[in-house]
């Protein structure tokens, strides 16, 4: 079947993402589309660059509502989960030196500080053994 006036209900931060939205959603009886995002200006070594990488979900107007409803049900169940199985990170803002906490599926991204808007990588820690005066002593 063809999408009717597509529009792009999700920017996903990962083709995978766009893919696993997507497949929801026909698993719904939402026909949709996941475009991917091959290009590597978007990529870094800490992962995909919020508003340049692109991998959208594609779904006809008509169902647009519906599908932006599956989504956001998807997605607070999975904050849910996070939540309840304490699963949040906690990534502190190089510019502002504030802590932010994130669920654990936007582990892996970039995402924007909350307190003063500059991106964060979400799940980079400091493990121990990993400060630059302990390396040195080993």
């Amino acid at each position: 079947m063809e999408l009717i006036d597509p529009v792009k209900i999700y920017i996903a931060p990962t083709n995978s993402r766009a893919q696993m939205i997507c497949r929801l959603l026909q698993t719904s009886g939402i026909e949709a589309f996941a475009g991917e995002d091959t290009s590597a200006v978007a990529g870094w070594w800490g992962g995909t660059i919020p508003g340049i990488f692109d991998a959208g979900v594609f779904v006809s107007r008509s169902d647009a509502e519906r599908a932006a409803a599956i989504i956001s049900q998807q997605e607070n169940s999975e904050a849910e989960r996070s939540k309840a199985e304490g699963l949040d990170i906690k990534s502190t803002c190089e510019e502002c030196g504030k802590t932010s906490d994130f669920p654990e599926v936007q582990r892996g991204t970039v995402q924007t500080c909350p307190h003063c808007g500059a991106l964060i990588d979400i799940g980079e820690m400091e493990l121990p053994g990993d400060t630059e005066e302990e390396i040195e002593n080993e």
